[in-house]
C-alpha cells in the first residue's frame, strides 16, 4: 500500500483492490453454476476463501500502512532513534506489503 494518503482510497470509499475482489465476490454469487459434485462444492469453497483471503490481507495492509504512518509512530520512531546508543542508517519510508 501507499504512503501517499490520496492514493489510497478512490471516490467509493475503497481502493481498487477491495474493488476487484468485490466484483470477482458477485461474479461468483450471481452464477449460474449448479453444484452437483463435492468437487464442485469443494472448487467454489476454495475460491470464496481465496477470495477472503486476499480481503483480509488488503485490509490488514491499509490499517498497519496508516498506522504507521501516523504521527504518533513517527513521534515515537524519532525519540527511539535519538535515544539509541549507535547510529542508525535512514532508508526512508517503505510500503507495507503483506503476500
Amino acid at each position: 500500500m501507499s504512503n501517499d494518503p490520496n492514493t489510497k482510497k478512490d471516490a467509493n470509499g475503497f481502493c481498487s483492490a477491495i474493488q476487484a475482489i468485490f466484483q470477482k465476490a458477485q461474479a461468483i454469487y450471481n452464477s449460474d453454476q449448479v453444484i452437483s459434485s463435492a468437487e464442485q462444492l469443494e472448487e467454489l469453497e476454495q475460491k470464496i476463501g481465496d477470495l477472503t483471503d486476499q480481503l483480509q490481507a488488503i485490509i490488514i495492509e491499509e490499517q498497519l500502512q496508516s498506522s504507521l504512518d501516523s504521527e504518533e509512530v513517527r513521534k515515537t520512531e524519532a525519540d527511539l532513534v535519538v535515544n539509541l546508543p549507535w547510529k542508525l542508517k535512514n532508508k526512508g519510508l517503505r510500503d507495507v506489503v503483506i503476500t
